[in-house]
């Protein structure tokens, strides 16, 4: 099975719609050659699929293997047309998977899914100096701060003090800066693949 490309320079993002269907495929047990054709595209986005025209224009589109009926329509950076330019490349964008007979009357709006990974962080009672309490105010109030980040539950262990929430990826940086060195926080990647 080829593996989610996690080192990727651009960002890739996708559409509710998307994810909608992709968690129908893997219940249906189809899911693995939409899988493969996704990673190829995550991969390289400039290659795979080709530009369309009309009402999807900007838009790539890719037939999946062994599916011809189906494609995968994505975007890409504007203005990125050839490998050449791939270093130029800031995001990538899944917008739906479809039967090809419905996707010229396809809407090209953007209904982005929450990204959201899951945490939980373990702040010691006896870990160095300073104060569990303050250390827990902290957090929520930078939940407060931060739309990308929602503290869920909090309990009160034998030797810690146990957070857990959701934190966008690029909110994830504030726990860095809240948090003493004895605490520790481990996400749980939440990846639609």
């Amino acid at each position: 099975m080829c593996e989610i490309p996690t080192d990727t320079p651009w960002d890739i993002n996708w559409d509710r719609d998307f994810e909608a269907t992709v968690q129908e495929l893997k219940q249906s047990g189809s899911f693995d050659t939409y899988r493969k054709k996704i990673i190829r595209i995550m991969r390289n986005p400039v290659r795979e699929g080709s530009y369309k025209s009309e009402n999807l224009k900007g838009l790539k589109t890719a037939h999946i293997p062994g599916n011809r009926q189906h494609i995968i329509c994505f975007e890409i950076t504007p203005g990125i047309n050839d490998e050449s330019q791939k270093d130029d490349l800031e995001e990538l964008y899944f917008h739906f998977i479809d039967h090809w007979d419905n996707y010229d009357s396809a809407l090209t709006r953007r209904d982005p899914a929450d990204q959201e990974d899951g945490f939980e962080i373990h702040i010691p009672y006896y870990g160095g100096p300073f104060d569990v309490e303050k250390v827990i105010h902290t957090v929520y109030q930078s939940a407060k701060e931060h739309d990308g980040l929602r503290v869920a539950a909090q309990e009160w262990d034998d030797e810690y003090v146990r957070m857990t929430g959701e934190a966008d990826p690029d909110v994830r940086h504030v726990f860095d800066e809240i948090l003493p060195d004895a605490a520790t926080i481990e996400y749980d990647e939440n990846t639609l693949f």
